[in-house]
């Protein structure tokens, strides 16, 4: 402002566009990029600027008002006596119409992919990819799910869905805490947090269970299921599954175990599902036990359910381990992300374990991943609804609204 007010010859202020090639401007935002990351590099002037470097969105060498085409000419290497052609200079074509012909030119250079990487939530998901199972972006293209589905799991993907500690950082809220519970909100808190709504989580993960019962039945361990908690007997009715006990039937453990014992770890341990069956190999047989338990985490961050997950029935485990030592007993957490994540060596290597294989197991991913970004839409609808008229008049907009004073 200084520098304005003590200029001898007078200063326009006007606003342009951004991105869009202007010298001065993309000069101006690479400058305030490297000050954002510390590494401020001030140029003594700005004559002879003609295009902007990589750290503008990589959309270097695009200018501005005019069409760039790269001339060369050719030239005789002395040392080998070749001929070669060499850049000599550039050539400028004036833009003639600066709305479509911007356009055009910046098309290609504005595509998926060239967006900034350095960020922790890119970090995150791309950590991530060698674990990740392609029916992850299967509802992009499904026809089943609508497009306000997609925008809500693509903002939850991308730290962009509306909560209180968004609005809160722009000043459109006066706490960042959720209405409804207390708590900091967040889009984790959204899809997985509140408790607020445990019903409608819990309804979200009885579903999904109850999706996997089915394609166990029409496999080849279906006979092998012994329990499941899948929800009430009405649900499992219109889902065309059988009703199964919501415990581990005594009988289905190891018989060296007392009956006292049996009694505390069915009350106890109550997984999703419980498969038991007798395996023959040649001359000798052996038990096998499967207990399979369905989790819900965070897309980018499924380790601490992964944690609980494999905590929660180990006793179980043990003591039929302990119980009969030759037999197999094999604990399957199915984790599932809340933003439709699927993953191969924590969902459908799981699942191939009790029989899901080939074109069942790519339908079963497929539906876990429609069900899961259709009820992060479901969930966020319906909080948004019951915050509505607990939030002040100024608070109730969302992104529309001005920010507060």
């Amino acid at each position: 402002m200084k520098i304005i007010r003590d200029s001898p010859k007078q200063v326009y202020i006007g606003k342009v566009k951004s991105h869009v090639g202007i010298v001065g401007n993309e000069e101006a935002d690479e400058i305030a990029v490297a000050v954002a990351k510390g590494k401020e590099e001030e140029k003594e002037n700005m004559e002879g600027v003609t295009e902007y470097g990589k750290d503008s969105n990589d959309r270097d060498s695009m200018y501005w008002p005019a069409e760039v085409k790269q001339l060369y000419r050719t030239e005789k290497d002395e040392a080998t006596g070749e001929f070669r052609q060499v850049p000599s200079r550039k050539r400028y074509k004036p833009l003639q119409d600066l709305k479509a012909d911007t356009h055009a030119l910046s098309s290609n250079k504005r595509k998926l992919g060239q967006a900034n990487r350095d960020t922790i939530r890119f970090e995150a998901w791309d950590r991530l990819a060698a674990i990740r199972h392609k029916a992850t972006q299967h509802f992009v293209a499904a026809k089943q799910v609508k497009s306000r589905v997609r925008l809500t799991a693509m903002k939850y993907r991308t730290g962009c869905l509306f909560n209180r500690k968004l609005a809160y950082m722009f000043k459109m809220a006066q706490s960042p805490k959720c209405v409804l519970c207390g708590q900091v909100d967040g889009g984790h808190h959204i899809a997985s947090g509140c408790p607020k709504h445990v019903k409608m989580y819990t309804d979200r993960h009885n579903k999904a269970v109850r999706m996997i019962i089915k394609s166990i039945c029409q496999g080849r361990q279906g006979g092998c299921l012994v329990m499941a908690d899948a929800g009430r007997k009405e649900k499992c009715q219109q889902d065309e599954i059988p009703y199964l006990p919501r415990t581990i039937p005594m009988e289905a453990l190891p018989e060296d175990i007392p009956v006292e014992v049996k009694r505390v770890l069915t009350t106890k341990s109550r997984p999703d599902a419980f498969l038991h069956r007798q395996v023959k190999t040649g001359f000798a047989s052996y038990s096998e036990y499967i207990i399979l338990e369905v989790k819900y985490c965070r897309d980018t961050d499924p380790c601490p359910q992964l944690d609980r997950a494999e905590h929660q029935h180990k006793e179980l485990a043990d003591a039929i381990q302990a119980a009969e030592p030759t037999a197999c007993v094999k604990y399957l957490p199915v984790l599932l992300g809340v933003a439709g994540t699927v993953y191969t060596i924590h969902t459908t290597d799981h699942l191939e374990e009790v029989g899901i294989v080939g074109a069942a197991l790519k339908r079963l991913a497929n539906s876990l991943n429609e069900h899961a970004v259709k009820s992060l839409h479901w969930i966020y609808t319906a909080k948004r609804k019951q915050e509505k008229p607990l939030l002040p008049a100024r608070e109730t907009g969302g992104w529309k609204r001005r920010k507060l004073s």
